[in-house]
């Protein structure tokens, strides 16, 4: 997942949000920052706060950033949905 978040990537990781499929905060919370990845750049809310909503999780945290003054347009974003730790995709887009 590392690597391929690096090869997705080509903006400075401290400019994007990252928006996983998050039910547990700890796996992202270790994973992501030893590739670099600032953990207060991985938005994690969404579980703690409406639980696990599965294939919603993704929009809902940036609607959720949107809400909280987090994320703007024009912002560039990640979306790291991992299914089942089989499956595993990374986007890099302009909100």
């Amino acid at each position: 997942m590392g690597e391929l978040i690096d090869m997705s990537i080509d903006i400075p990781a401290s400019k994007v949000w990252y928006f996983p499929h998050a039910p547990s905060k700890t796996v992202y919370e270790e994973f992501l920052p030893k590739h670099g990845i600032p953990v207060e750049k991985i938005y994690l809310e969404v579980y703690p706060r409406c639980g696990n909503v599965v294939s919603a999780s993704i929009p809902l945290g940036i609607r959720l950033a949107e809400e909280e003054g987090k994320l703007k347009r024009g912002d560039p974003i990640c979306l790291v949905p991992v299914s089942a730790g089989l499956v595993a995709s990374v986007v890099q887009l302009t909100y």
